[in-house]
């Protein structure tokens, strides 16, 4: 029997390469009669119509074999790591502008219910601060961050750096300050200040103490090009030594 290359599709009546149908031994030339995309909408056509039914049934078979159903979910959620953190993501914006878009419909309702909400429990104030401290306590390079990114904000300059870049600049220093070379209380310092228009991102940042940093002002430097050219000159004393 020759082999084919091409097929038409049963349902979308279209000529696709053999690629794009599954194997079906039942077929004379071994291939499905629709095409994967054809399937896939036929799948979840009959998936919404009997959406319930396959709900309960998937129910019904984890009751009945929790240890397969822990194994099996386990294992999908180390595969798919990267579409649950964008799913996560999605349902937590989802919710915030929800609750921005409830709150600026009855300013007034929310603050009843926040007011009700403290009554209930006049602890509460204290208890968010001592979870507030404990996360910022554990969490400095991204406390530091959101408040770079906050003033950023406030100025209208945009830019927006995360807690990994900051890892990424500090590496790049050494881990010192690249005015005196300390690794003492170490910041994040924008050279063109935010205050003059600075955007607040990674070519615009560089690593200072906070004395140095306090001693710079709003000046435009860059300690950059500075540390790069100290650093060429000590490797060729170093080199002509040897």
């Amino acid at each position: 029997m020759t082999s084919i290359t091409e097929k038409t599709c049963c349902r979308c009546k279209e000529i696709k390469p053999v690629s794009d149908f599954g194997i079906c031994n039942t077929s004379k030339d071994k291939y499905a009669y629709c095409c994967k995309a054809c399937i896939k909408i036929q799948s979840h056509e009959w998936y919404e119509k009997h959406k319930e039914k396959v709900l309960e049934t998937n129910k019904n078979w984890r009751i009945n074999n929790p240890e397969k159903s822990y194994v099996a979910k386990t294992k999908w959620n180390a595969e798919n790591k990267d579409r649950i953190s964008e799913q996560r993501k999605a349902k937590k914006d989802q919710y915030n502008e929800q609750c921005r878009k409830r709150y600026a419909a009855c300013p007034e309702k929310q603050k009843e219910r926040t007011r009700k909400y403290i009554e209930n429990d006049p602890n509460i104030i204290e208890k968010t601060r001592v979870r507030r401290r404990n996360w910022e306590a554990k969490n400095p390079e991204k406390v530091q961050m959101k408040t770079k990114n906050r003033r950023a904000r406030k100025n209208e300059n945009g830019g927006h750096l995360t807690a990994k870049e900051w890892r990424e600049l500090l590496f790049e220093a050494d881990y010192k300050c690249q005015k005196c070379g300390t690794e003492n209380d170490l910041t994040l310092d924008h050279i063109i200040p935010v205050l003059l228009g600075g955007r607040n991102e990674k070519e615009n940042a560089q690593v200072l103490c906070r004395s140095c940093n306090s001693s710079k002002r709003i000046q435009i430097i860059d300690y950059r090009k500075m540390s790069k050219a100290a650093l060429g000159v000590k490797n060729e004393i170093d080199i002509q030594t040897n």
